[in-house]
């Protein structure tokens, strides 16, 4: 500083720099050191042990700690790398919606997308919606619940069918009016819950008492449009969920398992998510439209004052079997109604858990779904770095040998204490630190997210003490939450006292007369600008409620008698993401019933006003011992049920679309649905699909692929960024325009494809070289609307697919993941479904518009003479990097990223299905058959439950080995049925046991791909079958591959392709590789069956000699290139 003598300013001081600049200065030096220079060196390294050990404590002074307002940087010697600030801007006690975005964002969970209240999932929140699913499936497998999978979209008269129920979603119904360019005859809706869409399926697929219970769920994406302040997770336009949708013959059945889920949904927030729940009943008011009774899991946000409906398990009493005429044929005879009950939660539940533990560090996840339990960081010091990584390595094997989910963050880039913050924020519920003295200690730190405790663990008690204390966090994260929501618990009794806890955002229990005036009453008498009170939930364990209590609403002295106490809360904005089916309080259900439903000794009053959950079960499973139930598989008195004939009457050789058809229809593979090209998946397709992905899944997270989901629509603006990409599917793209009785501002397509709907956000993950490679991978349904002649399977207008979207830094790593992509592929069809396939490269004609190069693998059915594109692995170059700027830093220049996609769909089962089949039905490999083995008893006279329990035993002792296997006990279907039944289902393995076999001590097996019986000894049984289904399985394969080998015709003239086109061959043939002549094949070819078209150019080469012409030609040959016509 100097002083100046300037008149008027005379006396001042005034700076030559500024305070400003010095704290710049100062940040420039901690941020940007020079560990080469010797001034700096030692101070340097210094000052990153320190730092690591003492990180919590220094955080404020350290080097990756910025000043507020400027950025740090940390600089090494390989490089540069900016590390931003990682502390939150907004505090959860103090703003805590924007709290929560910014949770959510910094903490990788969710990206904001161009189409309002939709977005993406990244992979840090799919991989917690993967654990709680794989927890639910294996729980409702247990409940004998099977998946399925229904069309997205719902015609105008299904969704019209019960104008009562989707009165409550009009408003959120979107609608599709237009394909491509053109509009459509009649709009469709798409589905903002399912009742309507499957209902009209169980009218057909339930007739008798035997077709119950029917049980089925399905893993799918919601849409609800019309709604106002859109919160990720909480209240989207589009959701994932979980749906199961039962039908019972008892209504005591039904409500049974209205509590056994409710329960599940208790476990997955409780145990899972460490949320605590209460388990409630719903007013009259706040039921499933069109339903008897709601009941729920309801959770309460301290923060907000706000309740958060978690979960839902409705009870539909009859209402939907009379609307859509679900019923069946009783034991007597008669006919009788069905008793419905519906249940879904929804990704909700990921926004309740972070509403609930995260702080003001970002998240904080529970051990159980966090996608990673306990991240190691390394932190290096002068000449140690190789032995500390190789300690981080060890450590993270061993841990992962034990179960436990770990990785090291070995980036070079970044400071140790940078990591800390990061993984902070991303809410890892245990960080192990390693350094020079931990080695040499033999000892690590671990600090602990949720309290962050620290606690030097041993390396030889490693696994153990991390095993405990993820337990221990687990619990600790759940009673700390448990207690927080105890503490907001206000009992009122008086409306004054009510009002008051309003304002204090207290979670109310108050008593209520259980009216529905009333609560429309209060609802009208709070609304203000945060919304409304209203009922979150009747508990079941409810407190005692004195005789004579009043509930006063008025502040005057009359009031009305009470019948139960409330839950209730504030409460904003319309209807949430998750079914809302009525349970219209147990009593008013009960008595709606009739007394004939209920015929126990249990007093129903007792029931009826102290709804223990524990009673209450035990009432319902006292009730499902009645002996009249009508769910229980006897004979009927009225004797044996008429048996319809089971054989095929088209031959796949004869017709073959035609026996196609009835082959899938027959084996229950597929519904036919009322919007044309879209198709039912029941039970067992979806069976099938979710054996092939979990054969996928694993394999590509062994590449470590991430789990994502984008969303469903995309804005017309991103479509058409990629003009020569989306040409190709211009005429397929159904586009949504009105949203109720709405148009929308701007029309909003259903994806084709996701490169358009992914890619933008591509552009912001990407930043550097250490950002790569990027691998994602979505499970998804996608939409391609305009075309002729569906085929279930093989062209549909809806279909599941897989689909993977990979960057990387260089061409060499995107060409060897597109090679190692298609070998999964070839895997996927030859080990699993036993089809053989072609792997090759598309031509320029057929490749993936937009891409670099596409491969393929390639099937073909000899029976139509037709190729079908099996599943590519594309190489889309940078074209599209640079059209949505995907681009990366290295050493101080920008680079372009090098992208692939891959996928396969629905369409492999279809496949299967074509060339395995035959004229008895499906003929399935044992690797995807939802049941490998089928046992059916062959009764005689009195030798009937020795027969049964032999059977009873069989299954067990294969199940118990890993066998898929179940028996077949109907006793109102002859064997000879049975036999049909399931061959037409393709079972793979038959067993068959009667009396003589039980003499024998031996069973018969019948295997369904070529009908050979053999005798097999009891003693033998679990090591014969698992041969046969091996032998089943390569014969399969070996039979197809022989067949598809017979239609390959090697021709080098026009002459001869043409005779081998017309008998339906798969042709081989030399070809020049010029797209001009490819069309020119095409347009020469046409006819009503379609164009001749090249398939794939096989990587195994056949030798070309020197001087070969191509057939269509003349001009030299390049390749040799599989042709024929194609799906």
């Amino acid at each position: 500083m100097r002083l100046t003598q300037d008149g008027a300013r005379s006396g001042w001081l005034e700076t030559t720099i500024t305070v400003k600049q010095i704290l710049i200065g100062i940040q420039d030096l901690l941020d940007s050191p020079n560990p080469a220079d010797p001034t700096q060196t030692e101070g340097f390294h210094l000052f990153i042990q320190l730092e690591a050990e003492e990180c919590p404590d220094i955080a404020k002074s350290s080097m990756s700690q910025k000043f507020i307002g400027f950025n740090s940087v940390f600089v090494t010697a390989e490089g540069s790398k900016n590390e931003t600030g990682l502390c939150l801007t907004n505090s959860k006690d103090c703003n805590f919606m924007e709290w929560y975005f910014e949770v959510l964002r910094n903490g990788e969970m969710i990206e904001d997308y161009d189409v309002s209240g939709c977005y993406t999932l990244r992979p840090w929140a799919m991989g917690i919606w993967e654990r709680m699913q794989e927890f639910f499936n294996l729980e409702i497998e247990k409940m004998d619940v099977e998946p399925c999978n229904f069309p997205l979209f719902v015609s105008n008269d299904a969704l019209q069918k019960h104008k009562d129920h989707i009165e409550r979603f009009a408003s959120e119904v979107v609608w599709v009016t237009k394909s491509g360019d053109s509009g459509l005859e009649v709009p469709i809706a798409i589905r903002p819950t399912s009742e309507t869409v499957m209902y009209p399926s169980f009218s057909k697929r339930i007739r008798g008492h035997r077709d119950l219970p029917l049980k089925l769920n399905q893993w799918v994406n919601v849409v609800r449009w019309e709604l106002s302040d859109p919160i990720p997770f909480i209240r989207t336009r589009e959701f994932s969920w979980q749906e199961g949708h039962t039908a019972f013959a008892t209504k005591v059945e039904a409500d049974t398992e209205v509590l056994e889920i409710l329960e599940l949904y208790r476990r997955v927030y409780e145990e899972y998510l460490a949320v605590p729940v209460l388990k409630g009943e719903k007013s009259e008011m706040e039921k499933f439209a069109g339903g008897l009774y709601t009941t729920t899991v309801a959770a309460f946000i301290p923060h907000a004052g706000r309740g958060v409906h978690g979960a839902t398990s409705h009870s539909l009493g009859q209402n939907f079997a009379e609307v859509f005429d679900i019923k069946f044929e009783d034991e007597n005879g008669e006919k009788a109604k069905v008793w419905q009950n519906s249940w879904a939660y929804s990704t909700r539940t990921i926004g309740v858990m972070v509403m609930c533990h995260s702080d003001d560090k970002g998240l904080v996840l529970p051990p159980k779904v966090s996608e990673i339990q306990v991240i190691l960081v390394p932190v290096p010091y002068k000449d140690d770095v190789k032995e500390i990584t190789d300690a981080c390595y060890a450590a993270v094997k061993s841990l992962c040998d034990s179960g436990i989910r770990a990785e090291a963050d070995l980036r070079e880039d970044y400071s140790p204490g940078w990591k800390y913050r990061h993984w902070e924020m991303k809410g890892v519920p245990l960080r192990i630190k390693i350094g020079p003295k931990n080695i040499a200690n033999n000892k690590v730190r671990a600090v602990r997210r949720d309290n962050g405790e620290k606690v030097c663990i041993a390396m030889a008690d490693l696994v153990d003490t991390v095993k405990d204390m993820l337990d221990t966090i687990q619990q600790s994260m759940f009673d700390v939450a448990k207690q927080k929501r105890d503490a907001s618990v206000v009992v009122t009794k008086t409306w004054d006292e009510f009002i008051e806890a309003l304002g204090q955002k207290k979670l109310i229990l108050a008593p209520w007369c259980d009216e529905e005036e009333v609560e429309k009453e209060v609802k009208t008498k709070t609304k203000g600008e945060t919304g409304s009170a209203k009922t979150l939930c009747s508990p079941f364990d409810q407190p005692e409620l004195p005789e004579g209590m009043h509930v006063n609403l008025t502040n005057k002295d009359e009031g009305k008698q009470l019948s139960r106490l409330i839950w209730q809360t504030v409460r904003v904005g319309p209807p949430d993401g998750q079914v809302h089916v009525g349970y219209g309080r147990l009593s008013r259900a009960r008595d709606a019933a009739g007394p004939s439903t209920i015929n126990l000794t249990l007093k129903t009053k007792d029931l009826l006003f102290n709804p223990n959950p524990a009673h209450l079960l035990s009432f319902l499973l006292e009730a499902k011992k009645m002996p009249a139930t009508k769910s229980t598989v006897a004979k009927s008195s009225k004797g044996r049920k008429k048996e319809t004939g089971l054989r095929l009457r088209c031959s796949k050789d004869v017709n073959f679309g035609e026996w196609y058809s009835k082959v899938l229809i027959n084996g229950e593979m597929i519904g036919y649905y009322d919007v044309s090209g879209c198709y039912i998946l029941w039970p067992w397709a979806m069976g099938i699909w979710n054996r092939m992905k979990k054969f996928f899944d694993p394999e590509i997270k062994k590449m470590n692929v991430k789990p994502c989901r984008f969303p469903l629509f995309v804005s017309n603006d991103a479509l058409q960024k990629e003009k020569d990409h989306i040409e190709g599917f211009a005429p397929e793209v159904a586009w949504v325009t009105r949203s109720g009785e709405s148009n929308l501002e701007a029309p909003i397509a259903i994806r084709p494809t996701s490169e358009t709907v992914m890619y933008p956000t591509f552009s912001k993950w990407i930043r550097r070289r250490s950002d790569l490679p990027l691998k994602l991978n979505q499970w998804v349904n996608v939409v391609r609307w305009e075309f002729s002649n569906p085929t279930p399977f093989i062209r549909s207008r809806e279909f599941l697919w897989q689909e993977g979207h990979t960057a990387f830094a260089t061409k060499d790593e995107a060409d060897a993941e597109v090679l190692e992509i298609l070998e999964l592929y070839r895997r996927l069809y030859e080990e699993y479904l036993a089809v053989p396939v072609v792997k090759g490269k598309k031509s320029e004609m057929e490749k993936f518009a937009g891409g670099l190069y596409t491969t393929s693998v390639e099937a073909f059915i000899p029976n139509t003479g037709r190729g079908v594109q099996g599943a590519t692995s594309h190489c889309l170059g940078q074209n599209f990097a640079k059209m949505f700027d995907i681009s990366f830093e290295e050493k101080g220049e920008k680079a372009m990223v090098w992208q692939n996609s891959w996928a396969f769909s629905t369409r492999t089962i279809g496949v299967m299905a074509m060339v395995h089949g035959d004229d008895k039905g499906l003929v399935l490999p044992p690797k995807v058959s939802k049941v490998q083995v089928i046992v059916v008893h062959v009764p005689y006279k009195d030798d009937v439950k020795k027969i049964i329990n032999a059977c009873s035993a069989c299954v067990k002792t294969l199940c118990d080995s890993g066998i898929l296997a179940e028996s077949d006990l109907r006793e109102n279907y002859s064997p000879g049925w049975k036999f049909s039944h399931w061959e037409s289902k393709g079972v793979p393995l038959r067993i068959e046991i009667g009396p003589n076999d039980i003499a024998k001590n031996q069973v018969c097996a019948v295997r369904r791909d070529n009908g050979a019986k053999v005798n097999i000894p009891m003693t033998e049984l679990v090591g014969r079958v698992k041969d046969m289904l091996d032998t089943i399985q390569q014969s399969m394969f070996d039979v197809a591959k022989q067949k598809r080998d017979a239609s390959v015709v090697v021709t080098k003239t026009w002459d001869e392709f043409i005779e081998a086109l017309g008998q339906k061959k798969l042709i081989l043939a030399p070809w020049c590789d010029e797209e001009e002549v490819e069309k020119e094949v095409k347009t020469k070819t046409k006819g009503e069956t379609g164009s001749a078209k090249t398939l794939c150019s096989p990587f195994d080469q056949p030798e070309l000699p020197e001087g070969t012409i191509c057939f269509a030609s003349g001009k030299p040959a390049k390749i040799w290139t599989y042709w024929g016509r194609s799906y």
